[in-house]
């Protein structure tokens, strides 16, 4: 075989190396194009490349001994140097040596490095290179660290530092909302509306879409990835791999099949795009909402003093009567601080004006609770029964000259009652009085009778509460009656709560606390004498009477006298027959009731007369009742540790996707086609694998080259195989002969 010119084989040389390696890669590494090369060019390559001191030794093998007759067994064996001129021998020694390194067969010696293909072949160019050549080798020298933009550092710190400070601002509002009573007040305008229904939905979007670039870049270079690792991946698990569902994303990365190890990148990624798309998003939604919310405030408060002693009887009037009937009959509230078991002693916000005595306390909805004295009055009740009953006519059959009975009780007590002149109870009736100064129902038109009354020791200054049918017969009577004794308590610094509403107030106080620190009203605090002839004095029919006979040929009404008009009306019609009130269920609860309103309306007239005068300052709390934007706490703080394990899902992405720990060798977005031809354009064997897949299904394509070992370096698909890379088959080197 005839040897080429000289300057023939620099130019093969130039154009097949510059089109087929880029000069970063050594030459066991790719595949080698075919050419000739003479020892000068050899030696010139050392001098250019300033290794002209270096040693390269050219040990033959069998092959190069039968192409060099007649060599040295003893030269051969010992290096060249560069710099003196070579022998034929030393020529023919380099030319071989050149060719086997150029048909991927290199055998270099132990002392020196593989030769750059690229630097060797301008070196024996002998001309330097031209300005388009220049810009060729620039683009090829270009590193291959192409990322997508997702997986660029920018990118990446930036979704690092939103999803860090998103879980760290939703658990901080979590906290302030349940310290606070909510973020603030709800306010009625559009941009208040649009921030809190909004604005986390629009914000977790946002985020859920940075991650799911994030995650659509790191599966779109996942083949790559696989490609570029040291072994290279089948075209199965790689140039054929596929997106699938995103919840096989995991399982993906995890399993080392396919994978050359496990997928750290695409395992942390996927984590937090799940997390987005199932956990962030849906409870974004619920995070805020508007709630009324009862805000404490610790605040400075007014309570009327007692007064010492209290004189009700200086001030009850007319008034205090008609209210007592409107609650009783038509439970109306006549005031806040009066109930059926309780009189309360007034307090009120210091910054008030004036002294809250109605129904409603307050204009705002909102809560007080203080401490102040309670005022109650009770009867204890016994029993006693009409024992005998006696009378003697007249001419005048209606109203006998004289009739008497006798009440006893099982306690000794003896109440006698004699009347003449006017028959007593005629149609039935009753009265509820003090012992010693019974109340009896006289209409106006008859004469005032004359009444003897008597009572044992053991009666003391109780009341009686009697009713019965009609004396002025032979018959049997029936009859109610109970002996009761008054009491009347006062408990100080009783936990109080009041709670307004525009509509009216409620008061309510600590029952235990009242049993528990209660004591008797003494007649050093109140004339209590006096407010009991004020309750059963015989003023009540004037003030409230049952409907008038109109007929007296029609059942007699009852005759009730004193505060029994208003007990009776309590459990039965005022009109009612008498049979009906035997029959009435609760009476003695609701003289109680009675009892207690009459005491409560009584005091509550003190308290008008002393006013705010004599009022003292205290401290109490005052709870208000508003909307509140709230952060959901439970959401709130789920929220926050997902976003903040998404961080770290990214932190860790971050770590695994750089170059060094997932190499692309990518110098372009893979997205185009021409992208992807440039990754096989370059090397006859490479594009022989993929020659009429045009023409293929996917399943053929499989079967053909599936189990087929792929690798990635700068750039260039290439074949692999048992962990080292393949010569291409269409490059033929052609041995020079001897």
């Amino acid at each position: 075989m005839t040897e080429p010119d000289e300057s023939d084989i620099r130019s093969q040389l130039a154009a097949q190396v510059d089109e087929a390696f880029d000069p970063r890669s050594s030459w066991s590494t790719h595949t080698q194009p075919t050419s000739y090369l003479t020892a000068q060019s050899v030696e010139e390559y050392y001098e250019e490349s300033g290794r002209g001191n270096s040693t390269y030794s050219f040990l033959p093998s069998r092959d190069e001994q039968q192409i060099v007759s007649g060599a040295n067994q003893q030269q051969e064996q010992q290096p060249i140097n560069h710099r003196h001129a070579w022998s034929e021998e030393e020529t023919a020694r380099a030319r071989i040596f050149a060719a086997q390194e150029l048909a991927g067969d290199p055998r270099p010696s132990e002392s020196e490095s593989q030769l750059p293909l690229l630097d060797l072949n301008r070196a024996a160019s002998k001309k330097p290179p031209s300005s388009a050549e220049e810009s060729t080798h620039a683009t090829r020298l270009s590193p291959c660290t192409w990322l997508p933009l997702a997986l660029r550092w920018p990118f990446m710190v930036a979704l690092f530092i939103s999803a860090l400070a998103l879980g760290n601002v939703v658990i901080v509002l979590s906290i302030y909302s349940v310290q606070h009573y909510g973020l603030c007040d709800y306010k009625e305008s559009t941009g208040f509306f649009f921030a809190w229904r909004f604005l986390p939905t629009m914000i977790a979007v946002l985020y859920t879409l940075a991650v799911t670039v994030l995650i659509n870049d790191v599966k779109r270079t996942e083949a790559f990835a696989k490609l570029s690792s040291p072994n290279g991946a089948s075209a199965l698990s790689s140039l054929f791999m596929s997106g699938g569902p995103w919840w096989e994303d995991p399982m993906k990365a995890w399993s080392k099949k396919g994978n050359n190890g496990r997928s750290w990148t695409l395992l942390w990624v996927s984590i937090a795009y799940i997390m987005a798309l199932l956990l962030v998003s849906p409870l974004s939604s619920g995070l805020l909402s508007l709630s009324e919310v009862q805000i404490p405030q610790r605040t400075d408060f007014l309570r009327l003093e007692i007064p010492s002693p209290l004189t009700p009887l200086n001030t009850t009037t007319d008034e205090t009567y008609f209210r007592t009937i409107s609650s009783i009959v038509q439970n109306l509230t006549t005031s806040a601080w009066l109930n059926d078991n309780y009189a309360i002693l007034p307090f009120w916000p210091a910054d008030s004006d004036t002294v809250p005595f109605g129904a409603s306390l307050a204009a705002a909805a909102q809560q007080w609770q203080g401490q102040t004295a309670v005022f109650k009055a009770d009867l204890q009740c016994t029993p006693i029964e009409l024992t005998s009953k006696a009378y003697s006519s007249s001419s005048d059959a209606v109203d006998p000259d004289y009739q008497s009975i006798t009440l006893s009780s099982p306690d000794g007590c003896k109440l006698e009652l004699n009347v003449t002149g006017y028959s007593l109870y005629p149609s039935s009736g009753g009265c509820w009085s003090e012992v010693g100064n019974i109340n009896l129902p006289v209409p106006s038109n008859y004469q005032p009778p004359t009444i003897n009354q008597s009572s044992t020791p053991e009666c003391g200054d109780r009341e009686v509460i009697f009713i019965v049918s009609p004396l002025n017969t032979n018959q049997t009577n029936g009859s109610i009656a109970q002996l009761c004794t008054p009491k009347y308590f006062v408990a100080y610094n009783v936990t109080t709560v009041v709670s307004d509403t525009p509509s009216g107030s409620l008061v309510s106080i600590d029952d235990e606390g009242f049993n528990r620190t209660k004591v008797d009203l003494g007649t050093s605090m109140m004339d209590l004498r006096s407010f009991e002839t004020q309750f059963l004095d015989s003023r009540w029919a004037n003030y409230f009477q049952p409907p008038s006979d109109i007929n007296t040929d029609t059942v007699l009404r009852p005759s009730l006298g004193g505060p029994l008009i208003l007990l009776v009306a309590t459990v039965v019609d005022p009109g009612s027959e008498i049979g009906q009130i035997f029959n009435a269920t609760g009476l003695l609860d609701q003289a109680r009731r009675v009892k207690q309103r009459f005491f409560g309306e009584a005091l509550q007239a003190v308290f008008v007369s002393v006013g705010k005068k004599n009022a003292q300052k205290i401290v109490a709390q005052v709870t208000a009742t508003k909307t509140r934007l709230l952060v959901g706490h439970w959401i709130g703080m789920t929220l926050g540790v997902i976003l903040l394990t998404s961080a770290a899902m990214v932190a860790l992405a971050y770590y695994c996707s750089r170059q060094q720990r997932r190499p692309l060798n990518l110098n372009q977005d893979p997205g185009s086609t021409a992208a992807v031809v440039s990754m096989i354009a370059r090397d006859a064997l490479i594009g022989e694998y993929f020659k009429g897949f045009d023409r293929l299904p996917e399943d053929s394509m499989k079967t053909i080259l599936g189990a087929t070992m792929f690798g990635m370096v700068n750039g260039q698909i290439i074949s692999k195989g048992d962990g080292r890379t393949q010569a291409s088959k269409s490059w033929s080197l052609s041995h020079p002969e001897g």
